[in-house]
């Protein structure tokens, strides 16, 4: 068989590329004819009407396979416009059944004529199995099949066709996606709230990520922004720029240590009579360097700093944020006039409320064995208590007790 193909191919290429060798055998097929159509008219005539039988149902043929392969890709074309789903998928299945019934007859005859291993040839099997896999994103995922994405993937195609790229994609990449896409569509469908859930958190997740990294930007951008500077030694003279090359000079004031802002440090320093300058914003009384005076001072003058090396970040006040939201998120404890007696071993659980019936300092009084105490008053006052002490006065005093050891104390309320 290997011996026949060769020979065949061998053949092939001499008709194609050798003019002699096919002006011979047109010689000898014509004096074959010749000699049948003297000797055996009946036979040619016969050979004659099967030539043209088969012509006629080659080209019958053709014209049905050409008819077949436009109407597939017209249908093709109108389930990729609709945008409709379902349709999309039905025109996909339509188009590539035609496909199959219309190459069968021509498949049929090739395996019969062992000219084919199988009825459909793999190309044509691997062309149907990619129709159907954008048939069914079509189907299941609808807002990604545009136009843009179409010839993005024909670009993509091509670049692998014409690359070393061995790979089947339809074994490598293609089944395993489609097994991935039915089995994220059955977990929805079958079992919709753990879907929900597990997708919510993921997507909690990303949101957590993005905004961490949003955040570093915020700080980052705050870091490079602005430049500030330290003047470095005492100024009493700053310049204006009156062009490239003139500077006029007048009387001015900086101080060692004064906090300056440069007006743009993307711009170069400017030399002039071999002397750098550097264009400096000074601050207005309020502070704000925002639409502050403009001069020029010589660069060696500033030290440079970041705004975080100026105003560095203090995470003490968060956490004092949060202990006061930790304090305010204590109970109350209102006391009327009577006494109380009250345990205390480092501070007390709840906020003392005094609410008493007159007004003054006096209205209330603690007293305990050892006084070995503190009251510590909303707004940052404490007080260590004894006798005599006077208390601060307070509307509606709100406090708490604090003490090293279980001290019981004597609250008494007029």
């Amino acid at each position: 068989m290997n011996l026949l193909i060769i020979v065949l191919v061998a053949l092939v290429a001499l008709f194609i590329f050798w003019t002699s060798f096919r002006n011979w055998i047109g010689r000898q097929l014509n004096a074959i004819w010749g000699l049948l159509t003297i000797y055996a008219p009946t036979v040619a005539n016969a050979l004659v009407g099967a030539f043209n039988w088969v012509r006629r149902v080659v080209g019958i043929y053709a014209f049905v396979l050409l008819i077949t392969a436009l109407v597939a890709l017209v249908l093709m074309v109108i389930a990729l416009f609709i945008n409709w789903p379902t349709f999309s998928a039905f025109l996909f299945v339509l188009a590539i059944c035609l496909v199959i019934l219309a190459w069968l007859p021509a498949g049929i005859i090739l395996r019969v004529f062992r000219l084919t291993d199988a009825v459909v040839p793999s190309v044509l099997r691997v062309l149907i199995a990619w129709i159907a896999f954008v048939g069914w994103l079509c189907l299941m995922c609808p807002d990604v099949i545009t136009m843009k994405s179409l010839l993005g993937a024909a670009l993509v195609g091509f670049i692998f066709f014409g690359s070393a790229f061995k790979t089947k994609a339809i074994d490598k990449l293609i089944i395993p996606l489609v097994v991935v896409m039915c089995l994220w569509t059955a977990w929805s469908y079958f079992w919709p709230e753990s879907f929900r859930s597990t997708t919510r958190y993921t997507e909690s997740w990303a949101k957590r990520i993005q905004t961490k990294k949003d955040r570093g930007s915020i700080n980052n951008e705050t870091d490079a922004s602005t430049t500030y500077g330290a003047i470095l030694q005492d100024v009493h003279v700053t310049y204006d720029l009156i062009n490239d090359s003139v500077l006029d000079e007048h009387a001015d004031t900086l101080l060692v240590g004064t906090i300056v802002k440069i007006s743009n440090h993307k711009k170069e320093v400017k030399v002039i009579d071999g002397q750098g300058f550097v264009q400096i914003t000074k601050a207005k009384k309020n502070g704000s360097y925002v639409a502050g005076k403009k001069v020029w001072i010589e660069a060696e003058y500033v030290q440079l700093a970041g705004p975080r090396e100026l105003i560095p970040e203090n995470n003490d006040l968060l956490k004092r944020q949060q202990a006061a939201k930790k304090s305010t998120s204590e109970k109350d404890s209102i006391f009327t006039q009577g006494t109380y007696y009250i345990d205390v071993n480092g501070a007390t659980p709840f906020n003392i409320i005094v609410r008493p019936t007159k007004t003054g300092c006096d209205r209330y009084s603690m007293s305990s064995n050892d006084y070995n105490y503190k009251v510590s008053y909303f707004g940052g006052r404490t007080i260590q208590d004894g006798p005599g002490v006077v208390y601060p006065y307070f509307p509606t005093p709100k406090f708490k007790l604090i003490s090293s050891t279980n001290d019981r104390v004597k609250l008494v309320v007029s």
